[in-house]
């Protein structure tokens, strides 16, 4: 596994994750796999859009492998996706016995060579970042 992480402008980052294969023979199965703070949340394709008002946060997943699928679970409950629900994903827990619910946004995807991730991460903080408007 081999992760970097790229500030593409003062809002936006990309950080991408190159995993390869220890066996060089038959498929592999890859995920990345995000915990975010929970908020009025939606999914549309391969991105997630959370609001913490004032402020908006879009991920967006994407792979080079040829198939993969999304997944969105909070407290434990599948939102988005087709794999049951998954009970000890999407908590938070600051403390030893506490359990707060967060969102797990997850890809996974199959493939018998190596496999790169890229999540895009844009903050939209409601103020206009226009050279313009400087």
């Amino acid at each position: 596994h081999h992760r970097t992480l790229e500030r593409v402008s003062e809002l936006d980052w990309k950080v991408i994750d190159d995993l390869l294969p220890m066996k060089t023979t038959g498929k592999h199965f890859y995920r990345v796999h995000w915990l975010i703070a929970d908020g009025s949340h939606k999914v549309e394709g391969y991105n997630l859009d959370v609001t913490y008002p004032p402020v908006k946060l879009r991920i967006t997943l994407s792979t080079n492998a040829g198939s993969s699928e999304i997944q969105l679970i909070r407290a434990g409950e599948l939102i988005f996706g087709k794999t049951p629900d998954l009970v000890n994903f999407g908590w938070y827990s600051p403390t030893y016995g506490e359990k707060i619910p967060a969102l797990s946004f997850r890809m996974s995807a199959e493939s018998a060579h190596a496999v790169q991730f890229i999540t895009s991460i844009h903050f939209d903080d409601g103020k206009s970042h226009h050279a313009s408007s400087r």
